[in-house]
């Protein structure tokens, strides 16, 4: 008899966790609606292989040297970008180098403005509440099926009344100005393209994909990010010259060095969807 009852004891145990087991498992790939959630088709046809140590060390050491050789190229061709959409467009301002020493001999060039910034005025501040106001309270009552959109939306809404206050009760205390805000934007995105070999060397180039993709993936990247970022500050340069810097912080948050980051992560990730050498 005890033999019995402890072989059934066992036996309600092991499908005790036989069940607890599985419902981990259904309930791993579920989400909080109950729904599937399938595996992503990048990592479904993905098949993770190393490549050769070489690879990683041999390509990180190439671009930064090539970055450290073409430094000041790259900044001197954003400042004539820059300064041929400002004369195009008929905004008064004046761009020169500026040296940034990181030691005594070695120094890279940040372009610099000499532009006009616009406070706003207290008509301005009343318009742009309102709007933010409108804009708030449609994603409030319209979007709420679409959260992520209207998170968005609050979270820009919410810096913008943010700085609606400040320049409200304390006008002349904004510390910055469009060349300041221009200049130290763009020598962060050259830090970035310092970055972004070192973060190949640990997320793509140890993977078995052929030498020609990784310099291809290598180029795509540091390409978009040179041709985008002058563009993308002559277009803060335009809007901040029109509508004052009451939207600098915005700008500077949400649509400065942020999409140029998503977009390097969209080009990796259509790196890692290449078919892999072997």
């Amino acid at each position: 008899m005890a033999s019995n009852s402890d072989s059934s004891k066992n036996s309600r145990g092991r499908r005790f966790r036989t069940t607890a087991r599985e419902l981990i498992l259904r309930w791993r790939y579920r989400s909080h609606a109950g729904r599937l959630i399938r595996r992503h088709r990048a990592l479904r046809s993905l098949d993770v292989q190393t490549s050769s140590f070489v690879h990683p060390l041999a390509l990180t050491a190439g671009a930064l040297a090539t970055i450290v050789v073409l430094r000041n190229t790259v900044t001197t061709v954003w400042a004539e970008i820059i300064s041929f959409w400002c004369s195009s467009i008929g905004i008064d301002a004046v761009v020169r180098m500026r040296p940034v020493y990181i030691a005594s001999t070695f120094y890279y060039l940040v372009p610099e403005m000499k532009i006009a910034s616009p406070l706003p005025s207290a008509q301005a501040l009343t318009i742009s509440f309102v709007l933010v106001f409108a804009a708030m309270l449609v994603a409030y009552t319209v979007f709420r099926r679409f959260l992520p959109f209207a998170y968005l939306i609050w979270a820009i809404g919410l810096i913008q009344l943010t700085a609606i206050g400040s320049f409200y009760f304390s006008p002349t205390a904004f510390p910055y100005s469009i060349g300041s805000h221009v200049s130290s934007s763009l020598e962060v995105v050259l830090m970035l393209m310092v970055v972004i070999p070192l973060l190949l060397m640990i997320a793509y180039y140890p993977l078995n994909f052929s030498l020609l993709k990784k310099l291809a993936l290598t180029f795509s990247m540091m390409t978009m990010v040179g041709v985008f970022a002058p563009h993308l500050y002559a277009c803060h340069i335009v809007l901040l010259s029109a509508f004052s810097v009451l939207y600098m912080p915005v700008l500077f948050t949400v649509f400065g060095l942020l999409p140029i980051v998503l977009m390097v992560i969209a080009i990796y990730g259509w790196g890692m969807s290449w078919v892999q050498r072997y």
